[in-house]
C-alpha cells in the first residue's frame, strides 16, 4: 500500500461502508447512501496517486522472511489493500494475522489500527457484535499508549455501530464526541473531518424530519470545509445541502448548487459523484416541471452508474424515468421503465422502487379503463408490502436483541474519556467471572457425572441381587420337592417291605408308586 494510500485510510477510518441492507427503515439507507458515497470519494483519490500494493508478491515475501516487525508491516499492508478493495474474509485474515506478529500496542498506533479497521470489517458486514468486540479492543489499546491522535475516529466507528441498530441517542452521542475531538486536534488534517461527523448528524436529524437542525449541521459542515479549503469535504457537504434543498423544495438553491458541483474544481469525470449530482439535477428538474430536462439527467446518472458499476440502483433510475415519461404523457415508454424498475428491485432484492412503480402501472391501467389490470397492479404492491413489512419485522426484533446483547457488552466503555484503568479492571473482573463459571461448571458437570455412575451401578448391583434371590428361591423350592419325594419314597418302600408276603397286589401297587 502506497504512503499517501496508507494515510488516507487510517486518518479517515470512520468513513462509513455500505452495508446494503434493502427493506430497512428509509432514514437508515438513506444514511448507508451517504457513507457509501463518503467512501467512494476518499477511496479513489487514494488509489490514484500512487501505485497499488502487488498482493502477490506482497504474500510471498510475507512467506519468505523471518523478521517478525517485517511480517507486521505486511500483514498490515496485505490487510489495508483487501479492506480498501472490500474483499472482506482476507482482509480479516491479514489483519488478524498482523496482530499474532504484533505483541503490544505501541505509539505508532499499529495495533490500535488493526483493531479499528477490523471493527470497520465487521461493520460492513453487519455483524455488529464483533464490530463492537474491535471497536472496545482498540479504545483499550489507544489508553495503554500516549498518542491519542485517532481517538476520534474510535468514537466515530463506535456511533456507526449503533446506528443502524437504531440506537439513535448512543449514535448521537457517539458522534458528537467525535466532533469534539476532531475540532480540539492539533493536526489539520484530524481536524479537517469535523465536517464529515456534522453531515451524518444532519443526516439523522434529516430522517427524523426535524429540518431545522439538520441544515444548521449541514451549514456549519460547508463552513468549516471553506475554512479548511478541501475540495472533497467541500463538494461533500454542497451535495448534502442540496438533497435538503429538494425535500424542502427549494429547488432554485439545489440547482445552483448542483451546478457548482458540475464545475471545476468539483467536477470529475472519473468521480462517483457525478451519479448522484446528475440524479439531484433530475430531482431539481422533476419538481419544476420541467420533465424533459428531469429524463435528460435522469439518463446521465442511469449512464454514468452503468459506466462504473453502480447497478445496485437501477431501479431507482428506471423508475425516475418512468416518473418522467408518465409526467410527459408518454405512457408507453413509462409502462416499460416501470417493468424495468420492478425487475431490477427484485434483482437487487429492493421492494422500495417496485411499490411505487405497481402503484403507478396501477394508476396508468386505471386511466386506460382497464380496471383489472389495475387491481392486478394494486394486488401484486400489497403483496410486496406484506413482505416488506415481515422482513422489517423481523429485522426489528433482530435489532433489538442485537442491540441488547450491544449494551451488556458495553458497560465496560466510558464514554467520556478513554483511559483503560476501569476497562482493565472490568476485563479481568470478567474473566474471573468466566472463570469461574466455567469451574462452577466443571465441578457441576464432574458431580453429575459422579452422581450419575454412582446411580448406574446402584442399579446394575439391585438387578444381580435380584436375580440372587430369584435363583435362591428356586433352589430352596426344588430343595422341598426332592426332599418331599425321597421321603414318600422311603416311607413306600416301607410299607411295601412290609406287606409284600401278605399282600402282593397292594405291594406291587405301592412299588409302581415309588416307580
Amino acid at each position: 500500500m502506497p504512503a499517501c494510500t496508507v494515510v488516507v485510510f487510517r486518518l479517515l477510518l470512520f468513513i462509513p461502508g455500505a452495508v446494503r441492507q434493502p427493506n430497512t427503515q428509509p432514514y437508515l439507507m438513506s444514511v448507508k447512501k451517504l457513507c457509501c458515497f463518503f467512501l467512494i470519494i476518499f477511496s479513489i483519490p487514494a488509489f490514484s496517486q500512487e501505485e497499488e500494493i502487488d498482493p502477490d508478491n506482497a504474500i510471498k515475501k510475507y512467506l519468505r522472511i523471518k523478521k517478525n516487525d517485517v511480517k507486521t508491516n505486511l500483514a498490515f499492508a496485505l490487510g489495508e489493500f483487501y479492506w480498501a478493495t472490500r474483499n472482506l474474509p482476507e482482509a480479516k485474515k491479514w489483519f488478524k494475522n498482523c496482530l499474532d506478529h504484533t505483541p503490544a500496542p505501541t505509539d505508532s498506533n499499529n495495533v490500535v489500527n488493526t483493531l479499528h479497521l477490523l471493527a470497520n470489517v465487521y461493520l460492513n458486514e453487519a455483524v455488529y457484535d464483533s464490530a463492537l468486540f474491535y471497536c472496545n479492543a482498540s479504545f483499550t489499546a489507544i489508553g495503554r499508549i500516549s498518542n491519542k491522535t485517532y481517538l476520534p475516529n474510535l468514537y466515530q466507528t463506535k456511533g456507526r455501530i449503533y446506528l443502524p441498530l437504531g440506537d439513535l441517542q448512543s449514535a448521537v452521542n457517539f458522534f458528537t464526541i467525535a466532533d469534539s475531538l476532531y475540532q480540539i486536534s492539533r493536526y489539520e488534517i484530524m481536524r479537517a473531518q469535523s465536517p464529515y461527523v456534522k453531515i451524518s448528524l444532519g443526516q439523522i436529524f434529516q430522517n427524523h424530519n426535524q429540518m431545522g437542525r439538520a441544515k444548521e449541521y449541514f451549514d456549519l459542515a460547508l463552513q468549516i470545509s471553506r475554512q479548511h479549503n478541501s475540495i472533497n469535504t467541500i463538494a461533500t457537504s454542497l451535495q448534502t445541502l442540496a438533497g435538503w434543498q429538494i425535500e424542502m423544495k427549494q429547488y432554485a438553491a439545489a440547482k445552483e448548487n448542483y451546478l457548482l458541483l458540475m464545475r471545476p474544481p468539483y467536477f470529475k469525470a472519473t468521480s462517483y459523484r457525478l451519479i448522484y449530482t446528475y440524479t439531484g439535477m433530475g430531482d431539481v428538474y422533476l419538481g419544476l416541471k420541467n420533465y424533459d430536462s428531469a429524463l435528460y439527467y435522469y439518463k446521465l446518472s442511469m449512464y454514468e452508474a452503468q459506466v462504473k458499476g453502480e447497478v445496485y440502483q437501477q431501479d431507482l433510475f428506471y423508475r425516475k424515468l418512468g416518473d418522467s415519461y408518465l409526467k410527459l404523457r408518454n405512457i408507453p415508454l413509462a409502462k416499460v421503465y416501470y417493468d424495468s424498475s420492478i425487475w431490477w428491485g427484485k434483482k437487487n432484492n429492493k421492494s422500495a422502487s417496485a411499490i411505487l412503480s405497481y402503484q403507478a402501472l396501477s394508476e396508468i391501467a386505471t386511466s386506460e379503463n382497464d380496471f383489472k389490470t389495475a387491481y392486478r397492479y394494486m394486488q401484486l404492491k400489497e403483496r410486496v408490502k406484506d413482505s416488506v413489512l415481515t422482513i422489517k419485522n423481523l429485522e426489528l426484533s433482530n435489532n433489538l436483541y442485537t442491540l441488547n446483547n450491544l449494551k451488556q457488552k458495553d458497560v465496560a466503555i466510558n464514554l467520556l474519556t478513554a483511559t483503560n484503568v476501569a476497562n482493565d479492571k472490568k476485563i479481568r473482573k470478567g474473566k474471573t467471572l468466566t472463570n469461574l463459571l466455567f469451574g462452577f461448571v466443571g465441578v457441576m458437570g464432574f458431580v453429575f457425572l459422579f452422581f450419575t455412575n454412582r446411580m448406574q451401578l446402584k442399579r446394575k448391583l439391585d438387578k444381580q441381587l435380584a436375580i440372587t434371590g430369584e435363583r435362591e428361591r428356586i433352589i430352596a423350592d426344588l430343595h422341598d420337592d426332592v426332599g418331599a419325594t425321597l421321603s414318600s419314597i422311603h416311607i413306600y418302600s416301607e410299607l411295601a417291605g412290609s406287606i409284600i408276603e401278605t399282600k402282593k397286589a397292594e405291594s406291587k401297587d405301592l412299588m409302581n408308586k415309588i416307580s
